[in-house]
């Protein structure tokens, strides 16, 4: 599905589905999906590195995969040389630590088969399965789409030579507005979701269709297109490679649960959403217009003219160069699917400890009974290392470092001090200490021309960030301090 399909398709009218046809495509997605796993068709994603494996666990990342999850990491850590196995809800992964004697790979996935198919849990095929980024840029949907854009483009080229006429031009317009509009997919078996290769088909018929066609910019477009997410998916799991021993080195980081909480109401539509549902229906209202005057084939290619792609490929466009940007720079995006939804973000909350640095500043000192503030103040700045706010210095008689390495001594302000939080350092003077320190971190740039927080009560939200459904709730309210 291009990505003005995939933007567009989750703001237009829908299409009436049946309650019960939509009841039974879902029993049956549910029972095929059941039947492949059982006779070992379902593919199985993994990513390994020496001494750990990430591999796919269906359906755990949905409400109910908490059963799932456990009986898995039991399973597996029967297994020998299995030191533990914890499951990552929102990527869809169990992440098994391997010791030697080493289990082969086939032992643990054939496990985790077996507890799919025994355990209770019943996932909706309905449901995409996440895509982390340690998938990398090698999946069954991109390489299938490349290869329809470079059979879209062989054909291309033999219609221009061989004597075939083309395909109607209206025929690849119509295959462009059923990418549009997600319903007619479910009349074409495309609700079996959880297959990755239903991704395929659809690229795969509008390239074959535009080659027949005789046309070839779209193809290269599309292409060109997936080139650059190609890039952002690399640079994402080059990223990961390097992050992953801090995010699951150990069971109690790589623990992740599937959130039990729900999103209060629907994502608002972005601009783009609404460009398109506008151009939509105003190339239906012409194309339906133009029938009396221009005829149907010409009212259809009318009205299949307004078929809006350009917002969605720019925006498409704009998403990977930014990922990959955040890769460079060690930001891993765990579903990048939330980078392409950044133009609905009308309100933006930041956790004020992001917004500080690995810096010092010292923010206030009580000196002890008899020590003259200004002198402490100044042997404090003197001594104080902001690339090392914990380290301890010493010169000319004075020391500054942490308290418990200090002489003890009377602070008579130091509830003061402790009370407003943050780290705590001391300065000495021989065997007397002179007067305790608040230190906190330094802003980061730029933190200052952020607005004031407001005089009224906030929520706080949690947004998990490796889900691709982007839920969030409220977690609590609280006042806002003055601005």
């Amino acid at each position: 599905m291009t990505a003005a399909g995939r933007a567009a398709g989750r703001i237009l009218p829908s299409i009436g589905v049946p309650h019960l046809v939509g009841e039974a495509s879902r029993t049956v997605g549910s029972a095929a999906t059941r039947l492949a796993r059982q006779a070992g068709l379902a593919r199985r994603r993994v990513w390994s590195r020496p001494g750990r494996h990430h591999i796919e666990v269906h359906g755990v990342c949905q409400d109910g995969g908490d059963r799932l999850a456990r009986q898995v990491e039991g399973a597996l850590e029967r297994l020998p040389g299995v030191a533990w196995a914890r499951v990552n809800a929102p990527s869809g992964r169990v992440v098994v630590a391997v010791q030697a004697p080493e289990p082969k790979l086939r032992d643990l996935i054939a496990t985790i088969s077996r507890i799919e198919n025994t355990c209770d849990h019943e996932p909706d095929p309905e449901i995409p399965p996440p895509h982390p980024p340690e998938e990398g840029p090698r999946t069954p949907r991109t390489l299938g789409a490349l290869a329809s854009d470079a059979l879209g483009l062989t054909l291309s080229a033999a219609i221009r030579v061989l004597p075939f006429a083309p395909v109607p031009g209206e025929v690849a317009g119509l295959l462009s507005a059923v990418d549009l509009q997600p319903k007619l997919h479910a009349f074409i078996g495309k609700r079996l979701r959880s297959d990755p290769r239903a991704d395929i088909i659809f690229p795969l018929a509008e390239a074959v269709v535009q080659g027949l066609t005789g046309r070839w910019t779209g193809i290269v477009l599309d292409g060109a297109q997936r080139m650059v997410q190609w890039s952002e998916a690399r640079a994402q799991l080059s990223a990961w490679e390097q992050a992953e021993p801090r995010l699951t080195g150990d069971p109690e980081r790589a623990t992740a649960r599937w959130p039990a909480i729900n999103r209060p109401r629907p994502k608002p539509d972005g601009p783009v959403e609404r460009y398109v549902n506008r151009m939509l229906a105003a190339g239906v209202a012409a194309g339906a217009a133009a029938v009396p005057f221009a005829g149907p084939k010409r009212a259809t290619a009318l009205g299949l003219s307004a078929l809006p792609k350009a917002p969605g490929s720019g925006r498409e466009g704009y998403a990977a160069q930014l990922g990959r940007m955040l890769a460079r720079r060690g930001v891993i995006a765990m579903d990048r699917s939330v980078l392409r939804e950044l133009d609905r973000i009308d309100t933006l909350v930041l956790d004020a400890a992001v917004l500080g640095s690995d810096r010092g500043v010292l923010a206030d000192l009580a000196p002890a009974t008899g020590m003259d503030v200004d002198q402490v103040a100044e042997r404090a700045f003197a001594l104080f290392d902001p690339a090392d706010p914990a380290g301890s210095k010493s010169a000319d008689g004075w020391r500054l470092g942490p308290p418990d390495q200090l002489p003890t001594g009377e602070i008579p302000d130091d509830e003061r001090l402790r009370t407003a939080g943050g780290q705590l350092l001391g300065l000495a003077h021989g065997d007397r200490l002179a007067a305790l320190l608040r230190v906190e971190p330094e802003p980061a740039p730029g933190v200052d021309g952020l607005p004031s927080p407001p005089a009224r009560p906030v929520c706080e939200w949690s947004w998990p960030a490796a889900t691709s459904s982007g839920t969030a709730s409220p977690t609590r309210c609280c006042p806002a301090a003055d601005s």
